[in-house]
């Protein structure tokens, strides 16, 4: 909304309304919880007006406000593990696409031609811009990292490669990168109130060759998460390099030191992600409602 419109104040009384009806939707908030939000939502409208001081000195047009893909990775056509769990739930199968009965034992190939896709990359992102007669996407990161080993981790990044790959071919527009604009947050000791919120930027290009090894490592990835949940919890290993991601740890750190079972009523029920959404939407099925916790 700020980026296209422009409107300080109407982005800052969507950002106080949207966590306010995310507040709302929590069953329990303690007193002292109560405290803590309500000093949230006064460092999120800081944030939003620092961006605003920003924006203003900006001359960039707007192109698409917000753009969401889905979109084919070439090469992949394969049996979906996934899809075929949605149409043949009883009917399990191998990494071959060879139906199983209930002791293991291969009983034949699934011949349902709609379990036979490529696979896709699925995202969402802010908006595309035309600033400095290049077609740039810009990303919003929040971060109290004052390193510039913030700023070196995003050259490599998969995630801005996917957005510039999924803009790109869902859109025809020749996006040629990302502008990262980071919102620093304020260190436990440093007062919340007067805090600079000042946003910082940095341009991460994309060129042809960068893209095309990025196709290429995301079909990989792609099919040996698909591999592992075919064979099963055996086939997964833990990535102990992300347990204190964003400074903090991992939500799941406790139940992964106990072994990965998890403890009765630890994880609340969540509703069906947008990922996961688009596997029903692909079939043209109702999307479900989550029923049971997942983990």
């Amino acid at each position: 909304m700020l980026i296209a419109t422009r409107d300080r104040a109407a982005a800052v009384a969507a950002t106080e309304s949207y966590y306010r009806e995310e507040l709302a939707k929590a069953t329990m908030i303690l007193p002292e919880e109560r405290v803590l939000h309500e000093r949230n939502i006064e460092l999120a409208k800081r944030m939003v007006n620092a961006q605003a001081d920003l924006y203003t000195k900006d001359a960039w047009t707007v192109l698409k406000p917000e753009v969401e893909f889905m979109v084919d990775l070439p090469g992949t056509e394969h049996h979906c593990w996934y899809v075929h769990q949605i149409l043949h739930p009883d009917l399990p199968i191998n990494a071959n696409g060879i139906t199983l009965n209930k002791y293991r034992e291969p009983m034949g190939i699934c011949n349902d031609p709609r379990c036979v896709i490529t696979h896709k990359l699925r995202g969402k992102t802010d908006a595309v811009l035309s600033w400095n007669s290049m077609i740039w996407i810009l990303e919003r990161k929040t971060s109290g990292m004052k390193q510039n080993i913030f700023w070196d981790q995003w050259y490599l990044s998969h995630q801005l490669s996917a957005y510039v790959y999924g803009v790109r071919k869902s859109t025809n527009l020749p996006v040629n990168g990302v502008i990262l604009e980071k919102s620093p947050k304020p260190a436990k000791n440093q007062d919340p109130f007067s805090f600079d919120y000042s946003p910082e930027r940095e341009p991460y290009l994309r060129s042809e060759s960068d893209l095309a090894e990025f196709e290429s490592e995301i079909s990989s990835i792609a099919s040996d998460y698909e591999r592992a949940a075919t064979i099963g919890k055996s086939a997964f290993y833990r990535n102990p390099q992300s347990c204190i991601d964003y400074n903090r740890r991992c939500d799941f750190w406790d139940c992964c030191k106990r072994g990965g079972t998890p403890n009765p009523g630890e994880f609340r029920q969540r509703d069906t992600d947008y990922v996961e959404s688009a596997y029903y939407t692909l079939l043209g099925l109702e999307v479900p409602v989550a029923t049971s916790p997942r983990v």
